[in-house]
């Protein structure tokens, strides 16, 4: 079985309300298109990826094959020539997503929607391929991320206590994700706890609830 839909599969199987025929609403194709790609006999675009994992309710996959490239073709039809270069290849480049500020620390996260940039990979982080990022949308962070400032985000990696981590609140179906950036202070099967760094708010949430990710560090 290919490994660029088989994420597509695994939320099917663990989402009984979501469907094919969904997948094909939100394509704007009819099932038949939706079984062949699921069925490897076609190979999922990018614009495709971001769309059915936004139905899907999960983070898209960074670089079914073919992605980079077919995102590439994507800009350069939009008459963005320069940016199609930022994507040439999953070793170059990683999709920073839209966030904006909410209130008390808490930011607003769009990776339902497409990238609003593309930026090369650090040395740090070459090789871990579902890297994402987003600009800080205000200073909450600050001194350690300041407004505008890109956070680079490591789902793959493990938090542990004394990690920068960006804290997820667990949702169904498609839309922008709430998120707060934290130093992470513990982590159970019941509580979070973590600190921002301006005027060292603490920060206490439910693990049922809230999910943790590995921030990069700036080096």
């Amino acid at each position: 079985m290919s490994s660029d839909i088989e994420w597509i599969r695994a939320a099917l199987r663990r989402d009984p309300t979501k469907t094919r025929a969904g997948i094909a609403a939100v394509l704007g194709v009819d099932k038949s298109a939706v079984t062949r790609l699921l069925s490897g006999e076609r190979q999922l675009k990018f614009h495709e990826a971001e769309k059915i994992a936004a139905y899907l309710g999960v983070a898209p996959p960074f670089n079914p094959p073919g992605a980079l490239a077919d995102r590439g073709r994507d800009f350069a039809a939009e008459g963005a020539g320069s940016e199609a270069d930022r994507v040439a290849s999953a070793d170059e480049a990683a999709p920073i997503y839209a966030a904006t500020a909410l209130s008390e620390g808490r930011w607003s996260l769009a990776r339902h929607e497409a990238p609003v940039d593309w930026r090369p990979r650090a040395p740090h982080f070459a090789n871990a391929a579902r890297v994402f990022g987003f600009y800080a949308p205000d200073d909450a962070m600050a001194p350690r991320f300041m407004a505008g400032e890109i956070v680079w985000v490591d789902p793959a990696r493990p938090a542990r206590p004394g990690d920068d981590v960006l804290f997820i609140e667990k949702r169904r179906g498609a839309g922008p994700e709430t998120v707060i950036l934290a130093a992470l202070l513990a982590a159970g099967p019941i509580r979070l706890e973590g600190r921002q760094h301006r005027a060292g708010a603490a920060v206490r949430l439910d693990a049922r609830r809230w999910s943790a990710l590995h921030v990069l560090p700036r080096y």
